[in-house]
């Protein structure tokens, strides 16, 4: 099925209904987050203005994070396996449908890349909340590409639990410190996790309520869709592969805009998630050369997953996703090129 059949189908259905990553660090710590999962409560401040932030995870495809000013809520989102929401001022809106990956893997999948790319600096080990925590800056927090080497006026010093999770963070700026947010509680397992996940929604309606410009949903498509992609992968057989989602965008009209396949692997709590996208569609990012088994890509992290993007063809660039040094490398390792007329 060529890549135009293939959107195609994805609108039909949704309508109806020796390898290196680059100066990789040779002692990968690649602690994954629990199965389990965990639960933290944070105190935030930024500026005068001072919050709490209380996260839960239970990875690969569940995570809530809510923020709390004076005992009532003021922000979240939530990812379980009906999609994506967010909070609204009494209740939680459906804004993306479908499965995603959680907010809120480990940290030390990505630390060896960073540090053998000049992008992170050790500096020692503290006590946070009752945990021993190694301290770690880099240039920008989590959430943002780091492209540079942090200084002392610019950094965000972070102090990580042996899980990998964030106990205490400080942004610095220009010598001026940002936000500061530091764990007064940090729980592994937690016994209701599973019920965390749970959504009371609102109506689409209810005052607040957040538009999205465009809706990805997850369709499924018809049976004799049969696709065909431009690349496999020679996967090590601790790696389960998982069932493909597939998305469809819609605009605010419900016209349909676009369609992807994303191709998901699992070890543990680790998601691998790949994606063949045109060129086009791929958002610019800095990011640092890598080879893989079919030619150079590029390899950049925004401290929660690490993306690596290798062009197959002018038509196909794939699209490579995980919180895992350890398993970006074993995935570029593992391509394929099953058809260059894609």
């Amino acid at each position: 099925m060529s890549r135009l059949r293939v959107a195609a189908a994805i609108a039909g259905a949704a309508l109806v209904g020796a390898v290196l990553v680059p100066r990789l660090a040779a002692a990968d710590r690649d602690a994954a987050v629990p199965d389990a999962g965990y639960r933290i409560v944070r105190a935030v401040e930024e500026g005068e203005v001072r919050s709490t932030e209380e996260v839960v995870v239970r990875a690969p495809f569940h995570s809530k994070r809510v923020v709390s000013r004076d005992g009532a809520v003021v922000d979240g989102t939530l990812a379980n396996d009906a999609g994506l929401w967010r909070w609204v001022g009494d209740g939680w809106l459906l804004v993306d449908e479908g499965s995603r990956r959680a907010d809120g893997a480990s940290l030390h999948g990505i630390l060896p890349f960073l540090t053998a790319n000049g992008l992170a600096e050790a500096r020692g080990s503290d006590e946070v909340a009752g945990r021993q925590c190694d301290v770690v800056r880099t240039r920008e927090p989590v959430g943002i590409v780091a492209s540079q080497p942090p200084t002392d006026a610019d950094h965000a010093e972070l102090c990580i639990a042996p899980e990998g999770v964030v106990l205490r963070e400080r942004w610095l700026v220009g010598g001026r410190l940002l936000r500061s947010t530091t764990a007064v509680r940090f729980d592994v397992a937690p016994a209701d996790s599973a019920s965390a996940f749970e959504a009371a929604p609102v109506a689409a309606e209810a005052e607040g309520a957040p538009a999205p410009p465009s809706l990805r949903r997850g369709v499924k498509l018809p049976d004799s869709a049969n696709l065909v992609f431009a690349t496999s992968y020679d996967v090590p057989a601790d790696v389960e592969r998982l069932p493909n989602a597939t998305w469809a965008t819609f605009d605010e009209a419900g016209r349909f805009l676009e369609g992807t396949v994303e191709r998901r692997f699992r070890r543990g709590g680790e998601l691998v998630d790949i994606e063949e996208l045109e060129p086009d569609r791929l958002p610019t990012r800095a990011g640092i050369e890598t080879t893989t088994a079919v030619g150079i890509g590029s390899l950049s992290t925004d401290l929660r997953t690490l993306t690596l993007t290798v062009p197959v063809n002018d038509h196909v660039t794939v699209v490579i996703r995980a919180s895992s040094a350890r398993l970006i490398e074993e995935f570029a390792r593992a391509i394929r090129i099953e058809s260059e007329d894609l």
